[in-house]
């Protein structure tokens, strides 16, 4: 059983099976080498001194390691006037940088394709709807939308692409990760104003402070690509906690944590929500207690980028293949005159 920790009491609720086991089991006979990889990792990571140690072992095993060809060329940044010292010493220190601001061209480049491209309601493949059939999809499900995704950002948008490939972010990762990082994947999301379960909250939303253990050492960069204030869904962090935490939380790494009970512990003045226009961007480490707080007056639009030293989650990704993604509205008929 897992526990949801509330300042007071606590509630309980199953694990989910289904979404940590059992594909582990499926993969087990394809590729026995990378579960046990994985689960060692999985094993290590949520335990500050013990992961730091593995991580400078690590790291001396990618020295061999041959730079991509875009690291290589040193291509100009998107972000010219981007200070990678300084970017990696608060990382370093705090674990989160801000001001990583995304040109106006970019930026509208991107919000072009959201406005073009289907999202998939709640993440699910089968659940495609292009903005304007929202309602229409809603219906269809049974129920409002808490999240929706892109697919296959990588692939349809040049300016998505030309950000993983960006050297100046990639200069912050391999100075930070102290080698050579592989791109883990992207996720592009909108929030949507909803009610939403305790439940929902910490597991399909991200919405309770939590850590993430996604390699030995892991960078991300985020950019919002609307206005998010105190009431829009900001990304908080609680800082210093990707090098600092309380025994306790590290043997707890299953359990998601509410405001209160990691203020007592850390300090209110270590949560930080971060709040800016659309555009906005910073690089973060989520090893750290984070969490994105439930949009309440209007929704966002969140870019996610992540590198790390190795490659353990193969679904972090957003490709998928074109063949099995489903929209649920049909697309408006084509009118004689428009032909």
């Amino acid at each position: 059983m897992l526990t949801i920790r509330k300042q007071g009491k606590k509630r309980v609720r199953p694990l989910r099976a289904s979404g940590r086991f059992f594909p582990t089991l499926r993969t087990l006979r394809k590729d026995p080498k990378w579960v046990i990889t994985q689960a060692l990792m999985r094993a290590i990571a949520p335990f500050v001194l013990p992961r730091m140690a593995a991580a400078t072992l690590a790291r001396m095993g990618t020295r061999w390691r041959v730079p991509p060809r875009f690291l290589a060329e040193d291509r100009p940044s998107l972000f010219p006037d981007l200070e990678v010292s300084e970017a990696v010493s608060a990382l370093k220190h705090d674990g989160v940088y801000l001001g990583i601001n995304l040109p106006a061209e970019v930026l509208s480049d991107i919000l072009e394709y959201c406005s073009t491209a289907v999202l998939y309601g709640n993440q699910d493949p089968a659940m495609g709807f292009r903005h304007s059939q929202q309602a229409a999809a809603e219906e269809k499900n049974g129920r409002p939308f808490s999240i929706a995704c892109f697919f296959n950002t990588v692939k349809d948008c040049p300016a998505i692409r030309a950000l993983t490939e960006d050297s100046g972010l990639l200069a912050i990762a391999a100075a930070y990760l102290g080698c050579v990082p592989r791109f883990h994947g992207i996720h592009l999301r909108k929030s949507y104003v909803v009610s939403t379960s305790d439940w929902e909250r910490s597991e399909k939303l991200a919405q309770w402070f939590h850590s993430d253990y996604n390699d030995y050492n892991f960078v991300k960069f985020f950019f919002y690509l609307t206005d998010v204030d105190r009431l829009s869904g900001p990304t908080t962090f609680v800082l210093g906690t990707h090098r600092r935490k309380k025994l306790r939380h590290q043997f707890d790494q299953l359990n998601r944590f509410e405001d209160g009970e990691l203020e007592a512990d850390y300090g209110k003045g270590r949560v930080m929500a971060v709040q800016g226009p659309a555009g906005f961007g910073f690089a973060v480490d989520t090893y750290g207690f984070h969490k994105g707080d439930p949009p309440r007056r209007r929704g966002r639009i969140l870019l996610e980028l992540e590198y790390g030293m190795f490659y353990f989650h193969r679904d972090r990704r957003d490709l998928r293949d074109a063949s099995l993604l489903r929209t649920v509205v049909e697309p408006p008929p084509v009118s004689v005159a428009s032909r």
